[in-house]
């Protein structure tokens, strides 16, 4: 490594412009400073100028309706649980009139290179709710049955892991916003696996799950004992949150981002491919489900790695 070698100014020496501006030139030497003869915290954002510092892009966004909900004006969006088939288009997080709300980014798009980490946050005000007892229905994945105490039929409770899936989805085509794809690292939920419709647990990099319901098998009135249905505990509100982080791999010009949500899901194991998988896959079987949410936000920034 270059090494700088001066004698010190000694109490009483005289100086002069020349002789003072060499011994600050003598840093200037490009690439010979590295971290063999730098210390830790040896730069700061003065000495770099127009560099703009870590960040190059940043931006925000509302989500879903703007407001809280209250008894007289509830301004929630509902997401109806899949039961014939998986559609093929997610739910687009929106308000309750069906616009849909994103980063909107078409009139001052990104344009990230290698190098670039994009980060993305994003929280929305949840709530699950269900008509009936969904996870009762024939063919319902996690349900679980007990036979009766004395006579008549079996209890039936469930082990409580059905889901909404929440995930990242960008634009990196054109201002026109029309060909939304999954940021990478993330899977569609719609890949056919072991007669199954879902995602590989490995391939949901932006993926939030949102629990769909609680039952318990605690029966308040007897306890100890199975109630013939479990003991139900409602879910209120609840924030839902999201980060994805990603190391840009390739130039990219990026012009809006969003939330999008998919229901009912259910974990589930996948023994037949090699390596074995975990799974999130859609249970078409459990019916009248629904997710209600109010607002949220999403903000996003593009930093420079170096």
């Amino acid at each position: 490594m270059s090494r700088i070698e001066r004698d010190r100014v000694e109490p009483g020496e005289t100086t002069d412009a020349t002789t003072l501006n060499n011994t600050y030139a003598d840093y200037t030497q490009g690439s010979a400073l590295n971290t063999s003869n730098t210390r830790d915290q040896a730069f700061d954002i003065a000495h770099f100028a127009d560099s703009g510092g870590p960040i190059k892009y940043a931006g925000q966004a509302a989500l879903g309706n703007d407001s809280l909900p209250t008894a007289t004006s509830p301004s929630l969006t509902t997401v109806n649980s899949s039961t014939s088939s998986a559609p093929t288009s997610p739910h687009i997080v929106q308000t309750s009139a069906g616009s849909a709300t994103f980063l909107n980014l078409s009139s001052g798009a990104w344009s990230v290179t290698s190098g670039d980490v994009l980060r993305v946050w994003w929280h929305l005000n949840c709530k699950p709710g269900y008509t009936g007892t969904p996870w009762t229905a024939s063919g319902t994945k996690g349900k679980i049955e007990f036979p009766p105490l004395s006579t008549g039929s079996n209890v039936q409770t469930t082990d409580s892991m059905h889901c909404w899936v929440a995930y990242l989805q960008w634009e990196k085509t054109s201002a026109a916003l029309g060909n939304w794809q999954d940021v990478p690292g993330q899977d569609d939920f719609l890949t056919a696996i072991d007669s199954q419709v879902g995602s590989k647990l490995a391939d949901t990099s932006s993926t939030t799950v949102i629990p769909a319901w609680l039952v318990v098998g605690n029966n308040t009135s007897s306890a100890g004992k199975i109630g013939t249905t479990g003991v139900q505990i409602k879910l209120g509100f609840n924030a839902a949150y999201g980060m994805f982080a990603y190391d840009v791999a390739s130039d990219a010009t990026i012009y809006g981002l969003r939330v999008v949500i998919r229901g009912l899901m259910h974990p589930q194991h996948d023994s037949s491919g090699s390596p074995y998988a975990n799974l999130l896959v859609y249970d078409l079987n459990a019916a009248n489900a629904t997710l209600q949410y109010a607002g949220g936000r999403l903000n996003a920034v593009v930093m420079r790695e170096k």
